[in-house]
């Protein structure tokens, strides 16, 4: 937080620059990792829901496993979209706040 501050309080623009293309360089490489560890969680999620579809016994415990089969399914769908969205709208704001600036 020190570093922060001190790039605020000095003004400078080439030192907050330097410390965005830092944090950027930073997020570009823990990208693939996240993505990874959040994919590996989706898969032992469908297992788990998986498993508990094929070891429902009576028609309720069909019902609850499907409404969990569902509802992960509507989830995905959402992320995937959020994702999309995210990427395309910070892509337009990004070159919208480059054209405002010169």
């Amino acid at each position: 937080m020190k570093l922060i501050s001190n790039i605020i309080a000095a003004g400078d623009g080439n030192a907050l620059n330097r410390l965005t293309d830092n944090l950027t360089s930073l997020l570009n490489q823990a990208y693939p990792y996240i993505i990874s560890v959040i994919g590996a969680l989706v898969v032992v999620w469908a297992v788990f829901i998986g498993l508990k579809w094929w070891q429902a016994g009576n028609q309720e415990k069909q019902r609850e496993a499907k409404e969990y089969l569902k509802n992960f399914l509507i989830g995905l769908a959402l992320i995937f979209v959020v994702g999309v969205v995210a990427v395309a709208l910070i892509g337009f704001l990004g070159n919208w706040a480059e054209t405002a600036m010169q």
